[in-house]
């Protein structure tokens, strides 16, 4: 999301929080005085903040399942055996989940 002032690239996790907490204010004060225009620039601000904040959590949470999962993969399990069922019978399937090994 892009505003022609606003670049929040270069600032840290904390200053983005600070910012979007900022502009929050700044938009319930302007709100009650009616400043629609103000209003309007707030929102655009707090917007693109809001998304580059969004953007980062995402990216964090991604990082960090792609170090629990290096392969993409998930394990949950091996197949022990599979029998041939009878056609009236249920498919009697058995599987070792790895808390079980």
């Amino acid at each position: 999301m892009d505003h022609p002032f606003v670049d929040p690239s270069n600032l840290t996790d904390d200053e983005l929080q600070e910012k979007i907490q900022k502009c929050q204010a700044h938009l319930y004060g302007e709100i009650q005085w009616g400043h629609a225009k103000m209003v309007d620039t707030i929102r655009a601000q707090l917007d693109v903040y809001q998304f580059e904040f969004q953007e980062r959590m995402a990216t964090k949470r991604f990082e960090e399942f792609e170090k629990k999962n290096p392969s993409g993969t998930i394990d949950i399990g091996t197949i022990e055996s599979v029998e041939t069922p009878d056609p009236d019978a249920d498919l009697d399937l058995q599987v070792k989940r790895p808390k079980d090994l």
